[in-house]
């Protein structure tokens, strides 16, 4: 494993880092077709807004009820957990919100699990991601 960890290193070495770079990189590393998909930030937004019978678009939106503004918490939190991308592109992923916004979500969402509503759906969306994840991996 260690040299293939070498060669994701020496892949990435001078070139600029973007989010389609690394998801073929990590594709590389992990032995993955070209066709196959990691999880990615709509992946999860979908699963969300599934979970909480919501759009997308709610999601990526300027509306904050206090459902939109939990789900909208969890799908941020699930992107930092799951997702290839740093917590900028999670946020421009999101509407353009900034980077401390997602962090501030992932410690709300966190904070959260407890809660009976909110640690059901956060367990189902987590389940549901494990689930695909291990279905990319199995391929």
């Amino acid at each position: 494993m260690k040299i293939s960890l070498n060669k994701l290193l020496k892949r990435l070495e001078g070139a600029e880092a973007s989010i389609l770079l690394l998801e073929g990189a990590l594709k590389d590393f992990m032995g993955l077709s070209d066709n196959a998909k990691l999880i990615n930030i709509l992946f999860i937004q979908q699963v969300v807004a599934a979970a909480y019978d919501l759009k997308i678009a709610d999601l990526r939106g300027k509306r904050r009820p206090q459902i939109i503004s939990d789900a909208r918490a969890l799908a941020m939190c699930l992107c930092v957990e799951y997702s290839i991308g740093g917590t900028r592109d999670i946020g421009l992923a999101f509407g353009g919100r900034h980077h401390t916004t997602v962090v501030h979500a992932r410690r709300r969402a966190i904070s959260f699990k407890s809660h009976p509503v909110f640690g059901q759906r956060y367990t189902e969306c987590k389940k549901v991601l494990d689930d695909h994840f291990l279905k990319i991996i199995k391929k």
